[in-house]
């Protein structure tokens, strides 16, 4: 997380220093984005409906592999996998400066790791979360094309977990704040 925020800053600092003046953002101009964070990559698109108001539709995935140790004799289990999420974003875009915006606004957020069946048995594992989001997202125009940006925000969440191999289910709900996000933007201009 540290060095996520430290190279966000480095990069929005190298941003403002040699940042040359770019065309403004406006209705119509639309784009390709690829993001990370700690806990997702992503990729999407940017799409600006009005000169302040911003549509941002993300896919991601990825796999995993959590080895699960059994009370019942320690042993372990893996279960490899995959997940994916799907994201979109609605944003009031203001631009005080004239390379720099501020995308603020609600965002939906899905996240799943499909059913895994362990070989040989009946073990399985699931888990399913759906977040609404609120959301800042400062951008930085380095080029009348290429933009930095990351997301920071807070959230109301519920997920629910499904393990066979402990004999646990459960639902969550709560309050979060969302994981730094960083990310490049291209504008197809």
């Amino acid at each position: 997380m540290r060095k996520i925020l430290f190279w966000g800053l480095c990069v929005l600092t190298i941003g403002l220093v040699s940042a040359q003046e770019t065309k403004e953002l406006k209705a119509g101009d639309s784009g390709l984005l690829a993001s990370v964070s700690s806990s997702s990559n992503s990729i999407g698109g940017v799409y600006h409906l009005t000169d302040s108001l911003v549509v941002v539709p993300e896919v991601g995935f990825g796999t995993w592999n959590n080895a699960i140790t059994v009370n019942t004799g320690a042993s372990k289990k893996d279960y490899p996998g995959y997940w994916f999420t799907l994201a979109v974003a609605g944003y009031y875009e203001l631009n005080p400066f004239k390379n720099l915006y501020f995308d603020i606004g609600p965002q939906f957020y899905l996240y799943n790791r499909p059913d895994y069946k362990s070989d040989n048995s009946d073990d399985e594992m699931h888990l399913s979360y759906w977040s609404l989001n609120a959301n800042v997202s400062p951008k930085l125009m380095l080029t009348n094309n290429f933009a930095a940006y990351s997301v920071f925000g807070i959230g109301y969440s519920s997920s629910e977990s499904k393990n066979s191999t402990l004999g646990s289910s459960y639902v969550a709900t709560g309050l979060h704040l969302l994981n730094a996000e960083l990310g490049i933007i291209y504008y197809l201009r």
